[in-house]
């Protein structure tokens, strides 16, 4: 994998999943704990071990088509 792609791929998907991470966490303590806050360390470390995943797994699929 070019690590151009793997850095593109790495930002698209932490971008992605950073926001929506923060915006799940704002409503699920809005709605079961009565304050909107947001879980910060959650919202950072569960996008940045996905966004390593997923571009890796997208390159063994893509490889193992190829072959």
């Amino acid at each position: 994998m070019v690590a151009k792609h793997f850095l593109t791929e790495f930002v698209i998907y932490f971008c992605l999943m950073f926001v929506v991470n923060l915006i799940v966490t704002y409503v699920w303590n809005l709605v079961f704990h009565g304050a909107g806050s947001v879980d910060w360390p959650r919202s950072i470390v569960f996008p940045i071990i996905w966004a390593l995943i997923l571009p890796m797994a997208n390159a063994a699929i893509i490889n193992k088509s190829v072959k």
